[in-house]
């Protein structure tokens, strides 16, 4: 038996403009890809994917140290498949912006490694 999924108007909004920015990184177009997203927010499913495409967007523009925030929460976001690569692309974010231990850690996590808390 098939399964309806419920969409609402916003989410299919949210998804376009996702998918829309995903053109604009592909072409080398970072800024025109972050303003695409501007205003843009979402408490569903859709959350992981706007941050991801904001941080890229970001370190596309050499902005590290802005991409971390976006990136870390879409690698607490996404699946773990997705995940290892955001946090490989986190760590290139911390080496440029501020390196040292975050660095590390934050390979570490790339790796499928499970930090202590605290």
């Amino acid at each position: 038996m098939a399964t309806v999924i419920a969409v609402t108007q916003d989410q299919m909004r949210v998804a376009r403009r996702i998918e829309q920015s995903c053109g604009y990184l592909e072409l080398g177009m970072a800024r025109q890809a972050l303003a695409n997203l501007e205003g843009l927010s979402t408490d569903g499913q859709l959350e992981g994917a706007l941050q991801y495409m904001r941080g890229q967007a970001l370190r596309m523009q050499q902005k590290f140290g802005d991409a971390v925030a976006p990136l870390a929460a879409a690698a607490e976001l996404l699946p773990d498949a997705a995940s290892r690569h955001i946090w490989l692309v986190l760590a290139e974010c911390h080496r440029a912006s501020s390196g040292g231990a975050v660095v590390a850690n934050t390979l570490a996590l790339a790796r499928g490694a499970n930090l202590p808390v605290g």
